[in-house]
């Protein structure tokens, strides 16, 4: 009974098996290094799209759940010789339910420019990492899994209050970072993207047929949960390198079970979120020769339960990826490859209700491939990427179609599928089974 409750409840506290390379990343998204200007200038863009998204039942296609959608999405840029401003805004106008603080702002944030560097303070998300399709070193902002995946990995990170300062040292560049406070993992609860497991929910129904459950979750918006980190970018020879450290709350809840469920009749009982603290060392490498792009990232993530007996915090990890990239001579076309590994340490699934137990395997191992192929002069983009996780035999497939009408007007066709080759393990591409998509949108860009 021990360890079925061992795998019922802690694979709810991360949500199913999450791995590191969930979501793609075709899209150039690196922060842009802001120099001062000599200029005074104020501008305004952003798009407006519309479109159909469609879930296909596959069993009964007149049966598919069809939802149409509006989004504006509103930037606005300003910068002084010594002074510039972001905000960038997002409003989903037809989304279903509550829109929080997080659905509505990617940034809005000041910058104050500094001989050899600047100032950043507001809500803005920063990124750390080379790697095409996924980065582990990925680690300042929180994820977002609401909603499903995304091929843009920053449309899937949340906008927090931070401070960044960047530090210019001929070749060289220091990045030093701090939130005081901290954010969450967001995933869905209930609906469509929901990935609590059905048990879970069945043993949580039969606790409160009978007894009461009391719930506790601590305020993360308060200094008590502040992070800081810092980075080193430098290149090597022909190498661009780069070391990290960063200490903070690791995104993902444990729970903590007063009494430990067990067999009926059940207790009263009360169950405690708590947050892990980690110190996470991280590296980056990148290396072009010729058409192809060498790059990798490791992270090691030193949890505060160093010995690892802690059932309700999780245990120290290794994270890596490596990826090659080859980009088609005369061509703006590629394709890359990679491979993610995690490794955690101390790993006992044989203790009660531990988090680890609960996360996936010990060892978890992921193959990502992705194209960018472009048609027509480039008015014509094919973007596709595939996961293939190797211990649960889940897959995800992204694929984006968009066309070019004019210059300022964009037709696009998604397409998303999820599933796994074996039933028997839990994933969340076997949670998602049911959520395959098409959705066909216009964008007019202004």
């Amino acid at each position: 009974m021990k360890k079925i409750i061992t795998l019922l409840l802690l694979s709810f506290l991360i949500i199913m098996p999450l791995s590191a390379i969930d979501g793609f990343d075709f899209f150039d998204d690196e922060e842009v290094i802001a120099e001062e200007t000599s200029e005074t200038s104020f501008d305004i863009s952003g798009k407006i799209s519309t479109g159909l998204e469609t879930y296909l039942d596959i069993d009964s296609p007149l049966k598919s759940e069809m939802n149409p959608f509006a989004n504006l999405h509103f930037t606005l840029n300003y910068n002084h010789p010594s002074l510039g401003g972001n905000a960038e805004l997002y409003l989903p106008a037809l989304k279903a339910g509550q829109v929080d603080f997080k659905d509505l702002i990617k940034e809005l944030s000041l910058s104050y420019y500094i001989p050899k560097g600047k100032i950043q303070a507001g809500y803005f998300i920063h990124r750390w990492g080379i790697v095409d399709t996924a980065r582990v070193v990925d680690i300042i902002n929180a994820n977002d899994y609401s909603s499903g995946l995304s091929m843009d990995q920053r449309e899937m990170k949340i906008s927090e209050p931070m401070i960044l300062t960047q530090l210019y040292f001929n070749r060289a560049q220091l990045e030093l970072i701090y939130k005081p406070v901290f954010t969450p993992i967001q995933m869905a609860t209930s609906g469509r993207w929901d990935t609590t497991p059905d048990d879970f929910k069945n043993l949580v129904d039969d606790i409160e047929s009978d007894k009461t459950i009391t719930y506790s979750v601590p305020e993360t918006n308060t200094f008590d949960y502040g992070s800081f980190g810092a980075r080193y970018s430098m290149p090597i020879g022909s190498v661009d390198a780069a070391i990290m450290y960063y200490r903070g709350y690791y995104e993902r809840p444990g729970l903590k079970f007063t009494p430990i469920p067990n067999p009926p009749p059940f207790n009263n009982t009360t169950i405690e979120t708590i947050y892990t603290m980690m110190n996470i060392i991280g590296t980056q490498v990148n290396y072009v020769k010729g058409p192809f792009t060498f790059a990798a990232e490791g992270a090691f993530y030193i949890s505060e339960d160093t010995d690892g007996t802690d059932a309700t915090l999780y245990n120290s990890k290794v994270s890596y990826i490596g990826s090659v990239s080859y980009m088609i001579p005369g061509s703006t076309s590629y394709i890359t490859a990679s491979y993610n590994g995690t490794s955690i340490l101390g790993y006992d699934e044989t203790i009660p209700m531990d988090v680890d137990a609960g996360a996936g395997p010990q060892q978890d191992h992921n193959i990502i491939v992705g194209v960018h192929i472009p048609f027509m002069k480039e008015k014509l983009l094919v973007e596709a990427g595939l996961t293939y996780q190797i211990p649960t035999k889940g897959y995800a497939l992204l694929s984006k179609i968009d066309y070019t009408l004019k210059d300022d007007i964009t037709l696009s066709l998604k397409g998303n599928l999820f599933g796994t080759f074996d039933t028997d393990k839990e994933s969340i591409y076997k949670s998602w089974d049911d959520n395959d998509s098409l959705s066909f949108s216009i964008t007019y860009q202004y």
